[in-house]
């Protein structure tokens, strides 16, 4: 039987329309897929970016460690631990020197060389609701958030958050002849009045936190207050530093946590855990 004209134009408009509908479905699918695909390739950058400064934050406490060796020749049993900012001009149990005591920290640079740490829980009451004005350097720890602030002088800025900064204006880093503007060292911006972190500030998605605790010969938590007697700081032989990283993208809240212990060395034949 021979088809019409007719009944050959009818068939040829649906199957244009059934090609078209499969079309659209393959471009539908193919655009999922790659959508998602880039989404993955964001989160693996991001983990990439927070495990590194992750390490960072480990390889600087250690870095405090070491140096605190080299400042402290002669007794770094006892000063193996002790805050950065310590004297290295007057005895490491001294008034100007301090036990890095466990809790809560940022660690951040304070120049091109040294490693500073910074409590970040035992703030002042010196936040958004407390009365009068504020000054450059007033802190304020919100609870309700778990976050602690410090006035800039304009705003109250998250001690944890962490900036791209050019913390070196003396090194051209992107060889462009400007020495202020290469957002090239992930830092805390701000941490007290005096404190110069870096220039051309750009805010990032991640905060980094160091929980320091100590442990004991056989590797328990040591938790009352009265053990940690900066007399006999050579009794304290292991620390435990924990870094936590955390960031958030359109669709989660993400975070890398790495932990290393931390010994004084010379007491490590001491330790049984």
């Amino acid at each position: 039987m021979r088809l019409s004209l007719k009944s050959r134009g009818g068939e040829s408009i649906l199957e244009a329309i059934i090609a078209m509908t499969i079309l659209s479905f393959g471009v539908m699918f193919s655009s999922a897929i790659i959508g998602s695909s880039l989404g993955n390739v964001h989160i693996a950058k991001n983990r990439v970016v927070a495990v590194n400064i992750a390490r960072e934050g480990v390889e600087a406490v250690r870095n405090i460690r070491d140096t605190n060796w080299l400042k402290f020749a002669s007794k770094r049993r006892q000063c193996w631990n002790f805050e950065p900012q310590s004297d290295p001009n007057t005895p490491c149990t001294g008034a100007d020197n301090e036990l890095i005591l466990p809790g809560d920290y940022i660690i951040y640079k304070q120049d091109t060389e040294r490693w500073r740490l910074n409590d970040i829980l035992n703030m002042d009451s010196s936040g958004p609701d407390f009365p009068g004005s504020h000054a450059k350097g007033d802190t304020f720890r919100h609870e309700g958030e778990n976050k602690s602030y410090v006035w800039d002088g304009i705003a109250w800025i998250d001690f944890a958050t962490l900036y791209l900064v050019d913390i070196d204006p003396l090194t051209d880093t992107d060889l462009d002849h400007n020495y202020t503007n290469d957002t090239d060292t992930y830092n805390h911006i701000y941490i007290e009045e005096d404190d110069g972190l870096g220039i051309e500030a750009e805010k990032t998605i991640f905060r980094r936190t160091v929980k320091i605790q100590y442990l004991t010969d056989g590797g328990g938590l040591i938790s009352t207050p009265g053990e940690f007697n900066a007399a006999v700081p050579s009794s304290l032989n292991r620390m435990r530093v924990t870094v936590t990283v955390i960031w958030r993208d359109s669709r989660m809240e993400h975070n890398v946590k790495l932990s290393t212990h931390i010994t004084d060395y010379l007491g490590r034949e001491q330790l049984n855990g």
